[in-house]
């Protein structure tokens, strides 16, 4: 299951980063290479340990997919739909992450006083 999502979180960081990549300069290029890969596989990897964390993870890294898209001249920076998107799926996936750790450090609470 984390490979063929970790194959469409690829794809979606490749067409990003291909509807952009005539616009970006060529250290923009290289950069934004390694980056999205970066991304790609902590989110791969975020899926192997938990759903939850890979569903936070990815939704990081949709944020990050509008940045590139920004960045390549694609997508208007400056428009209050973008700044909303960005931060909407980038505190959620926050959110999604912060509180799957949260429950899963949350001790048992048991019916009994001691």
């Amino acid at each position: 299951m984390a490979r063929g999502l970790g194959a469409l979180i690829l794809a979606a960081a490749a067409t990003a980063l291909a509807i952009s990549w005539s616009d970006l300069a060529p250290a923009l290029r290289a950069f934004g290479v390694a980056y999205l890969l970066i991304v790609v596989v902590v989110a791969t990897t975020a899926f192997v340990a938990d759903l939850w964390a890979g569903l936070g993870a990815t939704l990081l890294s949709a944020s990050q997919l509008l940045v590139v898209l920004e960045i390549g001249g694609r997508i208007d920076g400056t428009t209050s739909a973008f700044r909303l998107a960005y931060w909407v799926l980038y505190l959620l996936g926050l959110f999604t992450i912060a509180m799957r750790v949260v429950r899963l450090r949350a001790p048992e609470v048991s019916g009994r006083e001691t």
